[in-house]
């Protein structure tokens, strides 16, 4: 069996697998059980917020990035190669790219 990485199974909700957000959201089949499909999925959101020009755009994807601080452990940060080395995740902008960058590989 494989490893779910979504944030709902990472946080105990064992009834939702990563192939669920490939049925059901649209996540790329390449990125489930993987750890990066956290980022796709988040600038996913982001992306479709900005085009319903929802006015609490920037502050939804704050709040999601302290919840994937919070939620994703150290390890798998380190993994992803997003572990600044310092002990520190990256700074908003930083993750904001990386999202970014991993949408659009697998968009």
């Amino acid at each position: 069996m494989k490893k779910s990485y979504n944030i709902p199974f990472l946080q105990g909700y064992k009834d939702s697998s990563d192939q669920d957000f490939v049925d059901n959201v649209g996540l790329p089949q390449e990125l489930a059980f993987t750890p990066e499909m956290n980022l796709w999925m988040t600038y996913s959101m982001y992306s479709q917020n900005q085009k319903a020009n929802d006015p609490n755009t920037e502050e939804l994807l704050f709040e999601q990035f302290e919840r994937m601080r919070m939620i994703i452990p150290s390890k798998m940060w380190e993994d992803m190669g997003f572990n600044r080395g310092d002990g520190k995740w990256m700074y908003n902008d930083e993750l904001l790219a990386a999202c970014k960058h991993i949408y659009e590989m697998y968009k």
